[in-house]
């Protein structure tokens, strides 16, 4: 049974239960009459109808007459007369047949006779009074459809003025429709009420699912433009936002595909579904910390019916989350911490996780497991989010507008809590920060609201801008962050680049820019003297997130390709981006494309080893701070002597004959290599531990001079980029007083004390 309680136009009050059988609904509607209505000896009758769905039917036979014996036919309407009762108020009950249709509204007005003449009692703001019939108010959270058993919870997001409708409909696969099938009969639609499914900008209802509908779609009708109706538009067949699940499929109304959302399954199917509730009410976020993290990027990004995989080709829908188990399982023990996957999540909603096929309902609950194996092989899960798909789900200008910026916090507060997320990684991360007509704006509302919001405190945000000209300040200082966000670091994939692929004309490198990406990019992440609030702030180094290429991107070895480099040329150079990321101030990220399909053992092998190195030597490599005082110094080709400073000489031309350069040796640079090589030594306290690192971005070898390590200890080779075979062995090569560098490679060197025999 559900109660309803309105106030009429003439004070009256208006109490109505509604009781479903298996055959009938019993209404039963209670009016407790006003001050000026209460003594008069007036007839008082109930006028009342039903509406079919969200059409307008009325619903007037004379068989509904018979819902009560003193029931009449009054034109489009039918008339019971309301019996007063002990407690001086009047009563009148109906039972109106089920019919064909499950979903439907009961319309009705009190009817005062006032000389003969029929008024209607009306509620305040609206022509008649109301009820749903089928389905019940529901609550107003979660966001998103929450089953139990047949009876689901709906909620829709939206500030319109016009109420949303709410389609159901069941999906049937069709061979040979590699797009997810059709849509099929049962076709219900029911429109929601504003006075008794609205709380706020949440429109809600409960009801009972039909035998066959597995989804269901939010249309609105005409309400004026897109940026007022919010997400959906006029004659548009939406998902949900907040769905758990989405599918293409054709309406045979409309003709064409359509973005659906599945509702959940009902559970309780599988035999450890006990055992799984029962870890996973135990499961949470692992919330390790950002400065010891190594990321492991992924890109699985899903098309029609499809899914394109990084290793090893295409990969079908159905084996999305098994991509990201089987990969997790191979780089559990590489040292790797946390996995930033794109595709786990369907980019045509918010919140939505890609399921075993249409028709499913198990996006969820794969995610969940998912979530839960990968807690258990301690690595944390980081999802990705296009921007720029977010804000054309939200059907919106900008993200921060007002329902935009609700939706979005909605999600990651979602996401976090259903999910167990470690971590939120937006792409396109620059129309955060835009508000209308692209402005873009010093403190965007939505980057401040995600970083001060309580249910993310322990959730890590990172931005991955797409152009610094299109943040504030022109992305001096990089994205708004108040001491909160971390970044992609761009910079970094630029200038190392640069350092290997810059132009040769001038023979030299900006080895400045180098040396700020190797120290952790202060000019991004040091606090800013003249900036606002959240430029102002400082964040440490490891809030940067270095990748050898930048995310979203081509792969590093098609970009070396691009440039026409011999495939032993394009492996050294591969390396040795690598090995900086490592080397670095910040956060290493892998993308699992820089790495190779046909030798991945020996890239895990790598991988693996200079995770080891990062954790062994964590000391060395991060700071907590700018601030900390940490023994860097700076080589170059001569280890007495520091690198060639600052950014490449413009070459001008005076009219006079060139001196010819100096003669050097056969395949190795000459005293214009000083110009891309650079070398970075990291000491203990003690000056008892010391890493050193080399790049030489130079197109020949170069012999270089290492520092003098402390009495009794020797360099060893971790990692030689131009060697590889070298690189791959567990036993370290000893480095004499000099050593040769290779052409477009970098080497990784660790000061110990030699062993006994040797």
């Amino acid at each position: 049974m559900q109660t309803y309680q309105m106030v009429g136009s003439r004070g009256e009050v208006v109490r109505v239960s509604v009781e479903e059988t298996r055959a009938s609904r019993k209404i039963t509607v209670r009016v407790c009459l006003g001050e000026d209505d209460r003594d008069a000896d007036k007839g008082v009758s109930l006028r009342w109808w039903t509406l079919r769905g969200s059409g307008g039917e009325v619903e007037v036979g004379e068989h509904m007459a018979e819902a009560s014996e003193s029931t009449k036919l009054a034109g489009n309407a039918l008339v019971t007369p309301l019996v007063p009762s002990e407690d001086g108020s009047h009563v009148a009950t109906v039972a109106v047949p089920l019919g064909d249709h499950p979903f439907s509204r009961f319309g009705f007005n009190p009817t005062y006779v006032h000389g003969g003449r029929p008024v209607l009692s009306r509620p305040e703001d609206h022509a008649s009074f109301g009820v749903p019939l089928g389905f019940f108010p529901g609550t107003p959270y979660p966001l998103g459809v929450h089953r139990a058993g047949d009876w689901a919870n709906f909620t829709v997001l939206s500030r319109a003025c016009a109420p949303p409708r709410l389609r159901l409909f069941a999906t049937a696969s069709e061979a040979g429709d590699g797009v997810g099938g059709s849509v099929g009969s049962p076709n219900l639609e029911l429109e929601l009420d504003p006075t008794l499914n609205r709380t706020g900008d949440v429109w809600h209802c409960s009801l009972a699912v039909p035998a066959g509908v597995n989804a269901y779609a939010i249309t609105l009708p005409s309400a004026g433009s897109a940026a007022e109706v919010g997400y959906a538009v006029e004659g548009e067949i939406v998902a949900d936002p907040f769905g758990d699940d989405v599918a293409r499929a054709r309406v045979a109304e409309e003709g064409r595909l359509c973005t659906v959302s599945l509702l959940p399954a009902r559970g309780g199917g599988g035999e450890d579904d006990g055992d799984f509730e029962e870890g996973w009410q135990e499961d949470g976020p692992l919330r390790h910390s950002l400065s010891k993290a190594v990321v492991l990027e992924m890109d699985l990004r899903r098309g029609e019916g499809e899914i394109e995989g990084e290793r090893g080709g295409e990969v079908d829908q159905e084996g999305v989350f098994e991509a990201v188990r089987v990969a997790a399982e191979e780089v559990e023990d590489s040292g790797v911490t946390a996995l930033a996957v794109r595709g786990l999540l369907s980019e045509e909603t918010l919140t939505s996780a890609a399921a075993a096929g249409p028709g499913a309902g198990l996006g969820s609950l794969e995610l969940k497991r998912l979530v839960m194996a990968l807690h258990r092989m301690d690595l944390e899960l980081l999802v990705q989010l296009d921007c720029l798909k977010i804000q054309e789900v939200l059907r919106t200008s900008h993200l921060n507008e007002g329902l935009a910026c609700q939706c979005l916090r909605e999600a990651c507060r979602f996401l976090v809590s259903e999910y167990h997320l470690d971590g939120i990684i937006f792409l396109h991360a620059e129309k955060l920060a835009h508000g209308d007509g692209g402005m873009v704006l010093d403190r965007p509302p939505l980057v401040e609201d995600l970083c001060s919001d309580p249910a993310l405190a322990a959730t890590k945000l990172v931005a991955v801008p797409f152009g610094d000209h299109l943040l504030p300040r022109g992305g001096v200082r990089g994205f708004p962050h108040w001491g909160r966000w971390a970044e992609c670091n761009g910079r970094f994939v630029s200038d190392m680049r640069d350092l290997y692929s810059g132009e040769e004309e001038t023979g030299c490198a900006d080895l400045a820019k180098v040396s700020m990406r190797l120290a952790g990019s202060a000019d991004l992440f040091q606090g800013w003297e003249n900036g606002s609030f959240h430029l102002h702030a400082e964040r440490p180094p490891y809030h940067g997130l270095n990748a050898a290429s930048a995310v979203g991107g081509l792969p590093l070895s098609q970009e070396l390709l691009e440039e026409g480099l011999a495939l032993e040329e394009r492996e050294s150079i591969r390396w040795a981006l690598i090995t900086s990321v490592f080397v670095s101030q910040g956060v290493p990220m892998v993308r699992l494309v820089d790495l190779s399909s046909e030798s991945w053992a020996e890239d895990l092998a790598l991988i693996s080893k200079l995770s080891s190195f990062r954790e062994c030597y964590f000391d060395l490599i991060q700071k907590s701070s700018f601030n900390d005082l940490k023994d860097t110094r700076w080589h170059g080709v001569d280890a007495a002597e520091e690198p060639a400073w600052g950014p490449p000489a413009p070459v001008v031309s005076s009219g006079l004959p060139l001196e010819p350069a100096p003669v050097a040796e056969p395949g190795v640079a000459g005293a214009d290599g000083r110009g891309r090589f650079i070398g970075m030594s990291l000491w203990s306290s003690s000056e008892m531990d010391a890493v050193y690192a080399g790049f030489n971005g130079n197109d020949a070898d170069v012999n270089v001079t290492l520092p003098s390590p402390q009495i009794g200890h020797k360099w060893f080779v971790l990692l030689d980029s131009g060697r590889m075979e070298l690189s791959l062995t567990n036993e370290h090569a000893r480095a004499g007083v000099e050593y040769l560098v290779k052409a477009k490679s970098s080497i990784l060197l660790v000061m110990q004390r030699p062993k006994n025999s040797e």
